[in-house]
C-alpha cells in the first residue's frame, strides 16, 4: 500500500520533515519507491567514508544540490570522479581536507557547470597552481576558499582571476601570494569578501591595487 502513494506526497513529506537526518534514514527503509523517490530530490548530501557509502551513490541522486567531502575518508581521485558523474546539478561543493586529492581528482569537478561555491581549504600542499589552472572552467563560481592551501602563489591567482563572477574568495593561510597576486584579481569586480589573513607577503601597496573593490 505505501508503495502506492504518489511520489509528488513522498516528496512534500520530506519537505515538512526538513529532510532531517534520522527521519530521511527511516523514510528510505519503507520500500524501493520511497527510496528511489527520496535520493532522486535529496538537496544536501554528507559523506564522511567514502568507502562506506560508494555502494549508494552511483546512481538515483542525481538531484542533490550540495555535497560535503570535508575531512571523507578514502577519497582518493578514483571515487571524486566517480562520484561526480551522477552529480551533475551540484552547486556547492566542499573538499575541504580532503588530502588524499591530487590534480586528477580535481580535473573531475571541471565538468560541474552549476557550482558556484568550492571549499578547498585544508587541502594544504595538494591545491597548487597547476591544479587551479583545471578549474578555470568552473564559469559560475562565486565563492572559492582556499585557506590554507600553502602551494598557491601569485601564479595561481592568475587563473583564479579568469573566474569573473566570484563574489568570495577565501586565501587565508596562502603565505606565497603578494602584491602581484593581488593585482592580477583587481578586475574581479564582482569581489565583495576577500581574505587575506596571514598572507605576510601582501603590503598597502597591494592592497591598493585593489581598491576599487568592493572588499
Amino acid at each position: 500500500m505505501w508503495s502506492q502513494i504518489p511520489q509528488f506526497v513522498v516528496s512534500g513529506v520530506m519537505d515538512q520533515l526538513q529532510w532531517e537526518r534520522a527521519a530521511s534514514a527511516t523514510f528510505r527503509l519503507v520500500c524501493r519507491g520511497w527510496q528511489h523517490a527520496h535520493d532522486g530530490r535529496l538537496p544536501a548530501l554528507r559523506i564522511t567514508d567514502m568507502l562506506e557509502s560508494s555502494h549508494c551513490l552511483l546512481e538515483g541522486f542525481n538531484g542533490v544540490k550540495t555535497l560535503n567531502l570535508r575531512g571523507c575518508k578514502n577519497m582518493t581521485d578514483e571515487g571524486l570522479s566517480r562520484l561526480m558523474l551522477p552529480l551533475t546539478a551540484l552547486t556547492s561543493l566542499s573538499l575541504s581536507a580532503c588530502s588524499e586529492l591530487t590534480e586528477e581528482g580535481l580535473k573531475s569537478i571541471a565538468s560541474l557547470a552549476a557550482l558556484t561555491i568550492l571549499y578547498l581549504g585544508g587541502c594544504s600542499s595538494k591545491v597548487t597552481n597547476e591544479r587551479l589552472r583545471s578549474l578555470t572552467s568552473l564559469a559560475a563560481l562565486t565563492s572559492l576558499n582556499l585557506g590554507g592551501c600553502s602551494k598557491v602563489t601569485d601564479e595561481g591567482l592568475k587563473s583564479v582571476a579568469s573566474l569573473t563572477a566570484l563574489t568570495i574568495l577565501e586565501l587565508g593561510g596562502c603565505s606565497k601570494v603578494t602584491d602581484e597576486g593581488l593585482k592580477s584579481i583587481s578586475s574581479l569586480a564582482a569581489l565583495i569578501g576577500l581574505d587575506l589573513t596571514e598572507c605576510s607577503e601582501v603590503t598597502d601597496k597591494g592592497l591598493r591595487s585593489i581598491a576599487s573593490l568592493g572588499v
